[in-house]
């Protein structure tokens, strides 16, 4: 359980990147997309991503969830189907997602999440459960703790 303001998040779980032969394993989906509008890649693009899952029990959970890297809360956001938010999203980078017009921010949450678990530090995922209100709570949670992989622009009024 965590509490941050009036609510409570239940932990979900740790997110853990896949290994092989013991080291993370990553990959570079940019070259599989078939990019016939030769449109760039984004600021995020041209990483290498890994691949993480969270358990398929999440799938019809709607609400606010918060990452947290050693304690310390790295990423606030909000979803309808928060197993599809981070197995189909952030832990699985499409090819398409690498280029402009594409999910920059699954890109980048999964760049980050990369980056502290090659430092060995441990990823927490909690969720708070709301259907309604989603928008409000992001938005008083992220001004409030601004947290370090969420953009700037949702920190203004």
């Amino acid at each position: 359980m965590f509490i941050l303001n009036k609510y409570t998040f239940r932990e979900i779980c740790n997110i853990e990147p896949q290994k092989a032969n013991g080291e993370i394993y990553t990959y570079s989906p940019q070259s599989r997309y078939n990019n016939v509008a030769n449109k760039p890649l984004h600021k995020y693009g041209a990483d290498s991503f890994c691949k993480f899952i969270i358990p398929e029990r999440c799938k019809k959970l709607a609400g606010i969830y918060i990452l947290l890297v050693e304690n310390r809360i790295v990423y606030i956001g909000k979803c309808g189907n928060l197993a599809s938010r981070f197995n189909t999203g952030y832990g699985n980078i499409s090819p398409r997602n690498c280029f402009v017009g594409g999910q920059s921010t699954n890109c980048k949450i999964n760049k980050n999440v990369l980056s502290v678990a090659k430092e060995n530090n441990d990823i927490k995922l909690f969720f708070l459960e709301k259907k309604l209100n989603q928008s409000e709570i992001e938005k008083e949670l992220i001004q409030k703790i601004k947290p370090n992989w969420n953009t700037q622009l949702k920190f203004q009024n």
